[in-house]
């Protein structure tokens, strides 16, 4: 699990204006493409920091998903720290990006998610076992003040979800009418850590519940 984008992958966006329309590239689409905002001495160095982090944690989950384990707070935010880096890392290959230089500078600075940044971990049945896949949608205002992003990666049977905003416009729409009630059995809140420890894992998500999970949440901006 180098810092590099896996090998064998798929990623989609999706910019929540006018309706969705979706983007999506093949590893070797992707591996042609420069970052925006990193450098090799970044890649090899801080970040490879915390993937080495992660690493550990991550791999007994991916492993052995079904086996119970409590995170603790540290464990929490290394694992949401690296999913936000995921989350810098897929955006930051597209010319068109959410993110800015300056927010990738705030988070080498540090080395934490974002201000306004959610983070959750949820398990996936066993039939949604693919390769990692990522998908993002997000919404920005023309001078970047306003927006909001929503960002989830699978991998494995282990799927995590960041939800970032920029300003209090940048508002959430929930789909499905999926109130916070009924995902909080299967989704548990890693970033800003609520409590000192969590059990994983939650309840298993229903195939039918892999979509609502992903797509929960409607990038828009708030007029009022």
């Amino acid at each position: 699990m180098a810092n590099l984008l896996p090998q064998k992958a798929k990623y989609h966006s999706g910019r929540a204006i006018d309706g969705k329309v979706d983007n999506a590239w093949s590893t070797e689409g992707i591996s042609k493409l420069k970052a925006r905002f990193y450098c090799k001495t970044c890649n090899n160095e801080w970040m490879s920091r915390i993937e080495s982090a992660a690493k550990p944690i991550l791999k007994q989950m991916i492993e052995r998903p079904n086996i119970p384990r409590t995170l603790n707070r540290e464990e929490q935010t290394t694992l949401a720290t690296w999913a936000f880096l995921r989350d810098l890392v897929v955006d930051g290959m597209k010319s068109d990006g959410f993110f800015g230089s300056e927010d990738f500078a705030k988070f080498a600075r540090s080395k934490r998610p974002l201000p306004n940044t959610h983070v959750w971990l949820a398990l996936l049945p066993r039939s949604e076992l693919k390769g990692p896949s990522a998908h993002s949608e997000n919404i920005r205002s023309d001078d970047r003040a306003v927006g909001l992003q929503v960002f989830n990666f699978f991998f494995s049977q282990v799927a995590f979800q960041v939800l970032h905003r920029v300003n209090k416009r940048g508002a959430i729409t929930r789909r499905f009418g999926q109130n916070a009630g009924r995902w909080r059995q299967s989704a548990i809140r890693i970033w800003p850590s609520p409590r000192p420890s969590v059990a994983w894992p939650p309840s298993t998500l229903s195939v039918e519940m892999v979509d609502a999970f992903r797509y929960r949440f409607v990038p828009k901006i708030d007029d009022n």
